[in-house]
C-alpha cells in the first residue's frame, strides 16, 4: 500500500518480527500526520491535553476535531520518533510512541488530498 502526502512520503516495513523497521522517503517538507485519539480522550479537554503533549514531543499540531488531531513533523524528528529511514514502499501504520499511548489509538501519515471532479 502506498501512502503519499504533500511531502511525498513512502514507507515500508523491513525485516521480520521484533527486528522489523519502517523506512520512509520524503522531500524536505514536513510530514503530515493524522492522530486518532482513544475514545475516553475525545472531549474538548482531552483534545487539548493531547495537543499539548504532541507539542512537547516536537510535533506541530495543525488542526483538531472531535476524535482526531492533525500534526506535522520535520523529517529528522519524524525518523527519530517513529524509527524510519529513507527509502521504500508505503505503510500508513506507525508505532504510537509510549508517551502518547494513553491518549492515542493510532497514528498514520496523511494521504495526499484527492480532489473529486464531476
Amino acid at each position: 500500500m502506498t501512502v503519499q502526502n504533500a511531502a511525498t512520503l513512502d514507507c515500508r516495513r523491513t525485516g521480520a518480527g521484533a527486528n522489523s523497521r519502517l523506512e520512509a522517503a520524503t522531500s524536505n517538507s514536513p510530514i503530515k500526520l493524522q492522530i486518532l485519539l482513544r475514545a475516553e480522550w475525545r472531549t474538548a479537554s482531552g483534545v487539548e491535553e493531547a495537543r499539548k503533549l504532541l507539542a512537547s514531543l516536537g510535533l506541530k499540531p495543525t488542526a483538531s476535531g472531535a476524535a482526531t488531531i492533525s500534526a506535522e513533523a520535520e523529517l529528522e524528528h519524524f525518523e527519530s520518533l517513529f524509527h524510519v529511514k529513507a527509502g521504500g514502499q508505503a505503510s500508513a501504520d506507525l508505532a504510537v510512541p509510549q508517551a502518547l499511548a494513553k491518549y492515542v489509538a493510532s497514528i498514520s501519515v496523511a494521504p495526499t488530498h484527492t480532489y473529486l471532479h464531476d
